[in-house]
């Protein structure tokens, strides 16, 4: 059995380890992860807002904090290029008429939201990275994906991002097939938004996008980004994090060309706190028996290479 500890220093892993490390542009993903998974107001938090096939409701805009040390946590570093951004739709309404989709970024001291702003005050000195007029949403059940106009230079502190969506011009009849649901995380204090049925310029608020609450609910989101001077673009495991739920023994499965170099595992709650370090073997195998039942994220790293997962513990 491998056991776990407490952390008493940071450790740094293998920097310079990887097999065939040379300067180059890594292709690598992040996925935000920090607070609790909820079915609940699946639709209310965007990207793009709609409850029905039949909603009234044609334009949403949201706007979403992303803090450093989350950030840090799924993988992202300072100077790293945002290549694409994708969130996870669960359902198979799609659109049936085309509207203007935007997502506009921009580096920030702010860490919370917590009052009503302007859209064009949010989004003052923010880049716009993603415009199509005739965007029309899939029916994919999954990622979906949208690549940037031009990268977009991450400095390290938090990250704002914004969504506008309006489809209120573009024609007649049914304005979908259905509702666009997408997974959501509790995370408090890091969304504002508002829907209506034309272009607006009403506030966005941190409770209410205005059918229905907003309270402490944020897409699952994930960045695609290249890191300069980094390492070739390599996956650090071949697999995921399993049996998953687990009631103790959990297999990360290593790529072959990095077995043995990763030694250790970080345990951290929901929220992203550090609760422990677990030895690693060979095989990637580590214990979470020692912990009570609950959600937890499991990240081990390589050089400039990260893996975090979700983990339930029975």
């Amino acid at each position: 059995m491998k056991h776990c500890f407490t952390p008493l220093v940071r450790l740094a892993l293998g920097t310079g380890l990887l097999l065939g490390a040379a300067p180059a542009h890594a292709q690598l993903t992040a996925t935000v992860l920090t607070g609790t998974p909820t079915s609940l107001a699946s639709t209310n938090g965007g990207p793009i807002y709609r409850s029905s096939a039949s909603s009234t409701y044609l334009a949403s805009q949201f706007a979403y904090v992303f803090d450093g040390p989350e950030l840090g946590l799924a993988g992202l570093r300072s100077g790293d290029r945002i290549t694409d951004i994708a969130w996870e739709k669960t359902t198979g309404g799609a659109s049936n008429r085309p509207g203007t989709f935007r997502i506009l970024l921009k580096n920030s001291g702010l860490t919370t939201y917590t009052t009503d702003a302007s859209f064009g005050a949010l989004t003052l000195d923010a880049t716009e990275a993603y415009n199509n007029a005739g965007y029309l949403v899939p029916a994919t059940i999954g990622l979906i994906s949208f690549p940037l106009t031009s990268p977009f230079t991450y400095t390290g502190q938090s990250l704002e991002v914004f969504t506008d969506w309006n489809m209120s011009a573009t024609g007649t009849g049914m304005p979908a097939t259905g509702s666009f649901l997408w997974v959501q995380y509790l995370v408090p204090d890091k969304i504002l938004g508002f829907a209506a049925l034309a272009p607006f310029t009403t506030n966005l608020s941190p409770t209410s996008n205005g059918p229905s609450s907003l309270n402490d609910i944020r897409p699952k989101t994930t960045f695609t980004y290249t890191r300069l001077n980094g390492t070739r673009a390599r996956v650090l495991l071949s697999g995921g994090a399993y049996p998953n739920p687990t009631t103790g023994p959990l297999r990360l499965a290593l790529h072959p060309a990095f077995a043995g170099q990763v030694r250790q595992a970080t345990v951290l709650d929901a929220a992203g706190r550090e609760l422990r370090r677990c030895e690693l073997s060979p095989a990637g195998d580590i214990n979470l028996g020692a912990l009570p039942a609950g959600v937890y994220l499991v990240r081990v790293r390589l050089g400039a290479l990260t893996e975090l997962h979700r983990v339930t513990l029975e």
